[in-house]
């Protein structure tokens, strides 16, 4: 685990409390907050590395 990683579980419980917690807090806000905090932390659809992106060259 990362510094990012960490920052990011942090702010995922912050998150998770805040929307159970605050009533002027949406579901669907709190959602929207959940689902891009955690695209955030999913890496790219792309290629891993160079050589993998061109094979055996």
């Amino acid at each position: 685990m990362n510094a990012f990683d960490l920052a990011v579980t942090v702010a995922l419980g912050s998150t998770l409390a805040t929307i159970l917690l605050n009533r002027q807090v949406t579901v669907a806000q709190g959602a929207a907050a959940l689902v891009s905090l955690v695209l955030l932390q999913s890496p790219p659809l792309g290629p891993r590395s160079a050589s993998e992106a061109y094979g055996a060259w």
